[in-house]
Parts: structure tokens; C-alpha cells; sequence
């Protein structure tokens, strides 16, 4: 995800930057735009923290309802 904007891995079976790792496993395709429509819909977010050489984290927050 480093030199990629947190907009742009949500895009509808968005491709990575092309190297073997991205190769290897794939393009993310709709789950990541499903997750965070899902997020957003329930009045949540998810957080993206990405370091090189270390990988991403994805952080889903959702509101917690009284019940």
C-alpha cells in the first residue's frame, strides 16, 4: 500500500502496484469496497496503517448500539 492513497485500495477491484507480492496474490477486488460500505452504513469507519516492510493493518470501527 506504501505510494498508494487509502482512497484508492477501496476502488472497485482496484489492482496493486504490480510487484511480485500483488502478482502473486491477486487484486483485493470487492472486499475491501464491501467492508467499508458495510462501515459506513452502520455509522462506522475503517482505518487503514500501512508501514513498509511491515505490511497494513485494517481497523473496522463500528458504533456500539445500547440495548
Amino acid at each position: 500500500m506504501i505510494g498508494e492513497t487509502k482512497e484508492t485500495i477501496f476502488l472497485p477491484f482496484y489492482i496493486g502496484d504490480g510487484n511480485k507480492t500483488s502478482r502473486k496474490y491477486g487484486r483485493i477486488g470487492l472486499g475491501l469496497q464491501i467492508a467499508q460500505r458495510l462501515a459506513e452504513f452502520l455509522g462506522g469507519e475503517i482505518r487503514v496503517e500501512s508501514e513498509l516492510a511491515h505490511g497494513s493493518t485494517f481497523t473496522q470501527l463500528l458504533p456500539r448500539h445500547a440495548g
